[in-house]
């Protein structure tokens, strides 16, 4: 058993397409935190294996190169055996169908090069995977959860201190992905039913800006090619007096940044707030709050519909025996709003049940289906034994035939690793 990400919840319970962006290696940690669950970061063909594996829509990314991948041709036996399309340069991605069913995106030898030394011909920028990876989820017409990262500042905050490029590198990387997340914010303003979340799960380096009052005048222009404006770039960057405290990341605080549909910040403090604000930004259909109380041989099952601002709530529930396979199945009930539902199970022998839990919205013609659908399997001793009763809850796969409508949000989910620093402040008008 294990624990669903974000990804997974969205995915498996409300048929959200899905996707993950990175400048790191596919594998890398990051992406494997959203849709893997190997014990360590460094398996990285159980990682790739997992990943392929979870029909995520869109997977972009490097390490084209790694020994897990195997160069084009392994990549080209994977994506056949997980019916992903393929794309392997540049040219391929932008020129693929915005209405490619699933597509499998790897650049690159290990991570995408740095900005300053990415070949445009063999990898995308991060701008380029974003804007295809929108373009293909929003035409699937259901909402979409992708989770877009600018990997590549932690590496150049890992770089040594004494690297007379390691601000410079910090500095590119963190300007495109800005330039990203200017992409994104556009999409969300088109379309008001986006959720936009900046944030980082670090920062690297403890980087710390002295002065940066003496920048050349000669800015970026979109008139001049990509070469000139890094040259730009490049030149105003040897001009910030800054200081890097360590290689290593730090405890210093990053910023939360969420835009669209009303969606609110302000309870955001801990990593761990972030998925019962997106839970929270779903709306208020249903959730199942459960409690399992196990005494002697009677097992009772309680459960109570909270969160709902519709009185058309219904109920039903299967209980299979493991031990003989017999179900017993419960009809439709009409419940009131945050009643609580009790069903007691006794049995003369230490004993199994499985227990499936509905839950079913008429209003919205919702019902609920896998970690929703709670399967929960509950030990029930004897009455004359003497040890402790036991219990353990596990999760359903079992899927809805009832699909959400597409009034549900998507997410757009960018993280970097150090505080972004918007250039300009009104950048939002």
């Amino acid at each position: 058993m294990y624990i669903k990400t974000i990804l997974e919840y969205l995915k498996d319970d409300f048929n959200y397409s899905t996707g993950l962006v990175t400048t790191t290696e596919i594998a890398h940690a990051t992406p494997a935190t959203f849709a893997a669950h190997a014990k360590d970061r460094d398996l990285k063909v159980k990682i790739r294996d997992q990943l392929l594996s979870q029909n995520i829509d869109i997977l972009l990314g490097g390490g084209l190169g790694g020994t897990y991948i195997g160069g084009r041709t392994g990549a080209k036996d994977l994506a056949i055996k997980h019916n992903y399309t393929l794309v392997t340069n540049t040219t391929e991605l932008n020129g693929i169908s915005n209405s490619t069913d699933r597509l499998l995106g790897l650049f690159g030898y290990y991570n995408i090069d740095y900005e300053l030394e990415r070949n445009p011909k063999e990898s995308p920028s991060l701008q380029e995977m974003t804007t295809k990876a929108l373009q293909v989820l929003d035409s699937k017409n259901k909402p979409f959860f992708v989770m877009i990262e600018g990997g590549r500042i932690d590496h150049a905050g890992h770089l040594l201190n004494s690297f007379e490029n390691k601000t410079i590198y910090n500095a590119l990387e963190t300007i495109n992905f800005e330039k990203s997340v200017r992409i994104a914010y556009n999409y969300a303003k088109a379309n008001p039913n986006t959720i936009l979340i900046t944030t980082a799960d670090h920062e690297t380096g403890g980087l710390k800006v002295h002065d940066f009052s003496n920048l050349d005048k000669n800015l970026p222009n979109k008139n001049y090619s990509r070469i000139k404006n890094n040259e730009i770039r490049y030149n105003r960057s040897l001009q910030i007096n800054a200081s890097w405290l360590t290689r290593s990341h730090t405890n210093q605080k990053v910023r939360f940044s969420g835009f669209g549909h009303n969606f609110d910040t302000s309870t955001i403090m801990k990593n761990k707030d972030v998925f019962w604000a997106l839970n929270e930004a779903l709306g208020n259909f249903p959730v199942i709050r459960t409690d399992y109380p196990v005494s002697g041989a009677v097992g009772k099952l309680s459960f109570r519909v909270i969160g709902s601002e519709s009185e058309g709530i219904s109920y039903s529930f299967k209980r299979t025996e493991l031990s003989t396979g017999e179900t017993v199945m419960g009809n439709w009930v009409q419940s009131t709003r945050n009643k609580t539902i009790e069903l007691t199970f006794e049995s003369a022998k230490n004993t199994s049940f499985v227990v499936q839990i509905l839950v079913r919205d008429s209003k919205t013609n919702l019902q609920t289906s896998s970690l929703r659908l709670h399967l929960s399997v509950i030990k029930l001793e004897s009455p004359n034994s003497k040890t402790t009763s036991s219990k353990q809850i596990s999760l359903s796969t079992s899927s809805s035939t009832n699909r959400l409508p597409l009034n549900f949000v998507n997410f757009i989910v960018i993280l970097s690793i150090l505080t972004l620093y918007l250039r300009k402040e009104n950048w939002k008008k």
